[in-house]
């Protein structure tokens, strides 16, 4: 028996688009993430990444898990582009964005592409 998937924090964006994912994952029948990774052309370590929290998924990776889950691609867009949003906020420097950064290892958020360059980009312009 596969072990148990980590809790996931519902006021974490990252992790509430994950919870999101892992519905439409189980109402798909849970197909082996080796075929999402085919379908996303990625690792199933990218895979289970994006169904714990860890990484949010490009727009692509989503619409390729969404098309293998058998989804509606059109609503899980406007979903992903509402989180990519609030993610894109969290981190603007207007808003705290450097704070993510600093904050207590209970908090840290993991931030994979874009995300990651611009907390780092505002980091460097504090220094």
């Amino acid at each position: 028996m596969p072990p148990r998937p980590r809790p996931l924090n519902p006021s974490v964006p990252v992790e509430r688009f994950a919870l999101a994912l892992r519905r439409l994952h189980r109402d798909a029948g849970r197909p082996k993430q080796q075929v999402l990774a085919t379908a996303m052309h990625c690792s199933h370590a990218t895979v289970s990444a994006i169904l714990n929290g860890h990484r949010f998924p490009s727009w692509e990776q989503t619409a390729a898990f969404v098309e293998a889950c058998r989804g509606d691609v059109q609503a899980w867009r406007s979903h992903w582009v509402e989180v990519d949003r609030e993610i894109s906020a969290e981190l603007s420097p207007d808003h705290g964005g450097e704070a993510l950064l600093q904050a207590p290892s209970s908090s840290v958020q993991h931030l994979t592409g874009r995300h990651h360059y611009k907390a780092l980009t505002a980091q460097i312009r504090k220094a």
